[in-house]
């Protein structure tokens, strides 16, 4: 496998932009196929979000063969309201740096400067949905003042703190589509999640000749069903019903013959014995 000398620089946002849960103001949802082997039916276009407004998408990273993956984890912005713990399934990375923000003798909270959401708005008014290194000299992650790249912990989850951000590096060595998230369960159902689609162009490489395919019932990442989808749920519940009905109606006709049993059992039993006590000869 033929590996790049490159280095990728990705700046994901993890928080509340408009109130939703979401990575640089893309609301995960989860693909209706496999991403690793049918790719071509996953709604990954995520064009409809902007620097400040969100969309729903199937968000994913293409991390070419080994290439170094610097990613910043940040929390800033109008969506920054707690820490978040992220999880990246498929790899463990090194922590590079970790940023906090200042605490002021009066409780209060003084974000990171050291990145720049917006051209237009400052941080604090910022979704903050597609930022970038203030100083642009530090897109050489090797130029950040406190950078470590001698003997960086490893670690798969991180806490990314709130005012802050946290930077990692991974190569990008271990061919699949990993989901990386955030691992508060409520934060990641409702969107803060992607997929890291590596080594893409080699993967069709691992996947066996005639695997089957599985295709969706869905006609939109929004969880729509398709009209003749409608149609068959609606006859299997139909059906479903139908058949409770009967089973229902056919337990009722058992017990009803078992009492009716029961009752002609008593009153033959009682006729017997009368019988007997008729015919016992007199002393």
């Amino acid at each position: 496998m033929q590996e790049s000398t490159e280095t990728a620089l990705h700046f994901l946002n993890f928080g509340f932009s408009k109130g939703k849960s979401s990575i640089n103001g893309r609301i995960f949802r989860w693909p209706t196929v496999s991403a690793l082997t049918q790719p071509s039916e996953v709604d990954n276009d995520c064009s409809k979000c902007t620097d400040e407004d969100t969309c729903h998408c199937s968000h994913s990273l293409n991390l070419k063969t080994g290439s170094d993956i610097i990613m910043v984890l940040l929390n800033l912005g109008t969506g920054a309201f707690i820490s978040h713990h992220i999880h990246m399934h498929g790899h463990t990375y090194k922590v590079l740096k970790m940023e906090f923000p200042e605490v002021t003798i009066d409780g209060n909270f003084t974000f990171t400067n050291d990145i720049e959401c917006s051209d237009t708005l400052p941080n604090v008014k910022s979704s903050c949905n597609n930022a970038r290194w203030k100083n642009s000299s530090w897109n050489d992650y090797k130029n950040i003042p406190g950078i470590n790249t001698i003997d960086a912990v490893r670690k798969d989850t991180i806490v990314v703190p709130y005012g802050g951000y946290v930077i990692i590096k991974i190569k990008a060595a271990n061919p699949g589509v990993w989901f990386m998230h955030c691992h508060i369960d409520k934060h990641m159902v409702e969107g803060m999640a992607l997929m890291l689609n590596e080594s893409f162009e080699n993967t069709g490489r691992f996947i066996p000749n005639g695997l089957p395919t599985c295709h969706s019932y869905l006609t939109e990442m929004s969880g729509k069903l398709s009209a003749s989808s409608v149609s068959q749920t609606s006859s299997t519940t139909d059906s479903t019903t139908y058949g409770l009905g009967s089973v229902v109606g056919i337990l009722l006709v058992v017990i009803l013959l078992l009492i009716v049993y029961i009752i002609w059992k008593k009153r033959t039993g009682s006729t017997t014995s009368n019988d007997m006590a008729m015919h016992q000869p007199r002393l």
